[in-house]
């Protein structure tokens, strides 16, 4: 599990990082904030991830 969870935060700094405006970096820091890492590999808290 520990791979997984470590995949997942690598992921999301790239999408952290790949944010273009302010409004969409506080979005996903939200989404982010109030999920697990764990399960950020099946699915996105409210399709976020989707619309990035």
């Amino acid at each position: 599990m520990n791979a997984i969870n470590y995949w997942n935060l690598l992921y999301l700094s790239d999408k952290l990082n790949s944010c273009h405006k302010p409004s969409e970096r506080e979005e996903l820091l939200k989404a982010v904030l109030h999920s697990n890492t764990h399960t950020w590999y099946t699915g996105y808290p409210n399709n976020i991830m989707a619309q990035t």
